[in-house]
């Protein structure tokens, strides 16, 4: 994860420090940097969240906000090939 030849950062939970103070990750899983109480910086591994949907199937807030609105990039492309105005239908209603 990190080497340093001083101690900046602090293992936490899932990260293990070497003899020359390098920081590594014990298991896999998603790096998070966090200031504890005490003012020290501590690196923690915890697990890889499914951030992929909902797991009833519905839709998320993103899904749902680009169902309704058309992203700017489209927008500028849009504009750019000359035409006026770029119109989204809607079936979320």
């Amino acid at each position: 994860i990190d080497f340093l030849r001083d101690s900046q950062f602090h293992a936490g939970d899932g990260v293990g420090t070497g003899k020359d103070f390098t920081l590594f990750a014990l298991r896999d899983g998603e790096v998070h940097f966090k200031v504890g109480a005490n003012k020290k910086k501590y690196v923690t591994v915890v697990d890889a969240v499914d951030r992929s949907g909902r797991a009833d199937g519905q839709p998320t807030r993103k899904d749902k906000r680009h169902a309704m609105y058309t992203p700017r990039a489209v927008q500028r492309a849009a504009a750019e090939e000359g035409m006026s105005g770029v119109e989204k239908v809607s079936e979320a209603r």
